[in-house]
C-alpha cells in the first residue's frame, strides 16, 4: 500500500448489495464495464456480495459548477450543465480509501471483485451564505432573489464533508419548515437579517 498525503477525510460504510445498484455499479467498475455472461453470473449471485463504500470530502473547486447549457428543454429554457472532476486531493483520497477497503475485505477472507473509484453524496451547487453575490440561499435555505423559494437539500453545502449528509439535511429542512411556518403566520416573506 502506498502512502497518500491528503487533506480532510472520509468514512467507510459496509452495505449489503441491492440488485439494481449493484448492476449499475459493476458496469462502471475500474478496468472497464463487464457485460455478457460474466455480468449475468455476477447478477445471479448479487446476494453473495458485500460492499464497502466511501463518503469522502471533495474540496470546493471553482471549476466544478452548475451553469446553463446551450441545449433547451421542451419549454425552450436552457438545460442545466453540471461540470465536475476530482482534484488531486480527491483522487488521492479515493485511492487511499480503495486501498483500505481492499485490505478490510481481504482481511475478512473476501476477494475484491469490482472497484468503483468514486465517492458518494456529491453536494453543492446552491451555496448557503449571507452574501447574495457569492451564495444562493441564506441560513434558512431561502433563496436571495426569490423570497418564497426555499431549497432544503445537500446542494446548499459548500463542501461534501466526510459523512452521510442525510441527518444534517433533515435537521436543516426541519429548521426551514419552522421558519416558514412562523413567517406564514405573519404573512411575512422578507429575508431574515
Amino acid at each position: 500500500m502506498a502512502f497518500h498525503m491528503l487533506v480532510r477525510g472520509y468514512t467507510l460504510h459496509a452495505h449489503g448489495v441491492r440488485p439494481i445498484g449493484f448492476a449499475n455499479g459493476i458496469t462502471q467498475a475500474q478496468g472497464g464495464p463487464i457485460w455478457g455472461e460474466r455480468f449475468r453470473e455476477a447478477l445471479l449471485d448479487y446476494n453473495y456480495y458485500g460492499r464497502i463504500t466511501l463518503v469522502g470530502e471533495v474540496l470546493p473547486n471553482t471549476a466544478n459548477r452548475v451553469t446553463l447549457a446551450e441545449e433547451k428543454d421542451e419549454y425552450g429554457l436552457p438545460q442545466a450543465k453540471v461540470t465536475f472532476s476530482y482534484g488531486d486531493n480527491g483522487r488521492k483520497l479515493i485511492d487511499h480509501a480503495v486501498d483500505k477497503m481492499s485490505a478490510i475485505l481481504e482481511a475478512a477472507g473476501g476477494n475484491v471483485e469490482f472497484v468503483i473509484p468514486d465517492t458518494a453524496h456529491m453536494m453543492g451547487g446552491c451555496r448557503m451564505g449571507n452574501d447574495p453575490k457569492s451564495s444562493v440561499v441564506n441560513s434558512y435555505g431561502q433563496t436571495h432573489d426569490i423570497p418564497n423559494l426555499f431549497i432544503c437539500d445537500a446542494s446548499i453545502f459548500v463542501t461534501s464533508g466526510a459523512g452521510n449528509p442525510t441527518n444534517t439535511v433533515m435537521s436543516l429542512a426541519l429548521r426551514t419548515a419552522d421558519y416558514i411556518k412562523e413567517k406564514a403566520k405573519k404573512l411575512e416573506w422578507s429575508r431574515p437579517v
